[in-house]
């Protein structure tokens, strides 16, 4: 199995329906399906703690008990799980992060989340599956083969933005000319954009002037920070 596992597929994974096959297999060493399955769970544990998710088991158990309707339970059930996922998305998050154990991760998605596996081109919509590894802030930036760099998220900000939970989808993006590096600041305080930019634009000039190669430009580790992580964006010329 080399293409990535459907939402559905992925659905019966985190449900616990799905329990071996080639679907397991492609995730033991697939790890954009990985962060999809993760960020699907936490997704989940935050709907389920939610007392209007509860109010909606309730009203499902409510109606399983009727004789006239018990046959139907098997059907309900996969009401209740959309109703958690729709939960998730509609009311606000937790405003405490989880912690969890695991490495930052930074991958590119397309507009409708599935993972980037080829060449983008100028007007694409992407966004970004951030794996904070517990840390509660973020700031994503891209430095381009072009020496430009610019803050990507939180966009317009002058400091890191706030995660809530392990992993999050970050706003889309609409993909501009040349190829670029990504990579995101993970702290447990904010962070200053007025203070990291310089720092990355002279480590910029100091690999221009080395002839690096800038698509793999590792900037000096900031004060404050906790983690990183980083992608590739390649852009058709």
């Amino acid at each position: 199995m080399t293409e990535h596992l459907s939402d559905l597929v992925l659905d019966e994974i985190e449900s616990g329906f799905l329990r071996a096959g080639p679907a397991l297999e492609h995730l033991g060493y697939c790890s954009a399906c990985r962060a999809r399955l993760e960020a699907a769970r936490n997704a989940s544990r935050e709907a389920r703690a939610n007392p209007a998710f509860r109010q909606v088991l309730a009203q499902v158990q409510q109606r399983a008990k009727a004789p006239q309707r018990r046959t139907w339970l098997w059907a309900l059930i996969p009401a209740v799980a959309c109703a958690g996922i729709a939960l998730a998305v509609l009311l606000p998050r937790p405003t405490e992060t989880e912690r969890l154990k695991g490495a930052p991760f930074l991958h590119l998605l397309r507009a409708d989340h599935s993972p980037v596996q080829s060449t983008l081109h100028p007007g694409d919509r992407v966004a970004l599956a951030l794996g904070a590894a517990g840390h509660r802030y973020a700031l994503v930036f891209s430095i381009g083969d072009n020496r430009e760099v610019s803050l990507l998220w939180p966009a317009g900000a002058s400091q890191s933005g706030q995660i809530h939970g392990s992993a999050a989808v970050l706003g889309q993006f609409e993909v501009t000319a040349g190829s670029a590096s990504l990579l995101a600041l993970l702290s447990d305080e904010p962070l200053s954009w007025a203070d990291v930019a310089p720092s990355l634009r002279a480590a910029v000039e100091q690999a221009v002037r080395k002839g690096e190669r800038l698509s793999s430009l590792e900037p000096p580790t900031q004060l404050g920070e906790r983690g990183r992580a980083r992608a590739r964006l390649e852009v058709e010329p």
